[in-house]
């Protein structure tokens, strides 16, 4: 697995990192271990005031015809809800051109939960 956050992110306080809702990592990660071969790249950068979280895998990609809603489970809902709504982002699905699936969540990051007065472990 290849995992990569940016240290510039954890180098802050409240770092943002640990604010990224887990069901949404989660739900990612665990796409990309089900449709992937291998290794799967976790990404997570600030692009001024926008967060993208972005999961990749070396599976199959998605359909040229891929239309999320139409494909839907449970998981995908999760992802859409929290990705979306919680957080007023956009989410896109894409293949990467070396093959594999790309999935990108961007949101402000001012949407992350406020964690002051919480102990952080």
């Amino acid at each position: 697995m290849i995992c990569s956050i940016l240290p510039t992110l954890l180098s802050c306080g409240d770092s943002f990192a640990n604010r990224i809702p887990a069901l949404l990592v989660s739900e990612l990660v665990s796409n990309a271990v089900k449709h992937g071969h291998g290794d799967i790249g976790l990404t997570l950068s600030d692009k001024g005031d926008t967060a993208q979280l972005e999961v990749c895998d070396d599976g199959p990609g998605f359909p040229a015809d891929f239309n999320w809603e139409v494909a839907a489970n449970t998981g995908m809902s999760l992802i859409d809800i929290t990705g979306r709504y919680e957080l007023g982002g956009t989410i896109s699905y894409e293949n990467r051109d070396e093959g594999g699936a790309r999935v990108v969540v961007r949101f402000p990051i001012s949407a992350l939960p406020d964690l002051a007065g919480v102990e952080q472990a």
